[in-house]
């Protein structure tokens, strides 16, 4: 005697087929999706002169995404050194700079005190000469021709 495979009543199989048709077919559709197109058409596209690209399918993937995230950051901590030489190297210059600029203000600073106290010093002698022929007047005894006053500037 022989099974009819299709009834229901006497076997399970269309069931067991229908259950593995629909995993498996599934499971044919993502990793044709995922794995063969996607190596496919990174295949085509590098014969088409495009550059190596990483794609999550790839088999490399992993080592790839960990070489290239190891080469960005070898490459920000050398930009970051730069940056901080650069920056240094700027320091330094504002910094003899701002010495020769102190340094020059010092020294105009010196020359001025310098030319204040002699003016402070001849304006003194003159407030002692003008006393002088104050005192001088009002005792009068004052005579022109001893007095720095009235002489005529050389």
């Amino acid at each position: 005697m022989h099974a009819i495979v299709e009834n229901t009543e006497h076997s399970d199989f269309v069931y067991l087929r229908e259950l593995l048709m629909s995993t498996c077919l599934h499971d044919l559709v993502e990793t044709t999706h995922n794995v063969h197109y996607h190596r496919h058409r990174g295949d085509a596209l590098r014969k088409l002169g495009r550059p190596v690209s990483i794609l999550e399918c790839d088999d490399t993937y992993d080592s790839q995404i960990e070489g290239t995230k190891a080469q960005n950051k070898q490459e920000m901590e050398r930009r970051e050194e730069e940056i901080r030489q650069m920056f240094v190297q700027k320091v330094k210059e504002k910094e003899i700079a701002l010495r020769e600029r102190e340094e020059q203000l010092n020294a105009k600073k010196a020359e001025l005190m310098a030319e204040l106290e002699q003016a402070r010093l001849q304006l003194e002698a003159e407030h002692r000469e003008v006393e002088e022929l104050v005192t001088l007047s009002r005792s009068g005894t004052l005579n022109k021709s001893s007095s720095k006053l009235f002489k005529a500037p050389k």
